[in-house]
């Protein structure tokens, strides 16, 4: 998968676009703070064709919940991403005003993402909403619902 940049971003750190890998991570109750589950990516660096090495110092990440709209890019989207192309990127905002362009290989790749995504976020909404059990959501270790 490949974040894409903005315009800004790229102007601030002189990088357009990041091959990365992702992956949802359990959260957590630590005594008195209850850590929410994420969406996390870290970028990777080729070296060459064969290898490639996961940067573990440059985490992202984005709370579950701070998750409020996961869509294909429209064109209107992607002006502010040069590099980005149309019909296999996806589009994440945040709560805090964050905008995330991802790009799969293809489509159908960006449409299963969309569509697990928006379930994974909208089912742990609703649970946490409705004060169900979301315990789902929380490593098994460090949650516990007494």
């Amino acid at each position: 998968m490949t974040r894409h940049m903005s315009t800004q971003q790229y102007q601030a750190n002189k990088v357009s676009f990041q091959s990365c890998i992702a992956w949802i991570e359990f959260g957590t109750q630590l005594k008195s703070t209850l850590v929410h589950p994420k969406l996390k990516w870290t970028t990777i660096h080729q070296s060459s064709l064969h290898t490639k090495r996961v940067n573990s110092k440059v985490l992202m990440n984005l709370d579950l919940l701070d998750i409020f709209r996961i869509r294909m890019c429209t064109d209107d989207d992607l002006r502010d991403y040069p590099f980005a192309r149309n019909g296999k990127c996806f589009l994440i905002e945040s709560t805090v005003d964050e905008k995330f362009v991802f790009e799969t290989n293809d489509k159908r790749k960006s449409m299963t993402l969309i569509r697990g995504l928006k379930l994974l976020v909208s089912e742990l909404a609703m649970k946490v909403a409705l004060g169900s059990d979301y315990s789902d959501y929380f490593s098994p270790s460090g949650y516990n619902l007494n």
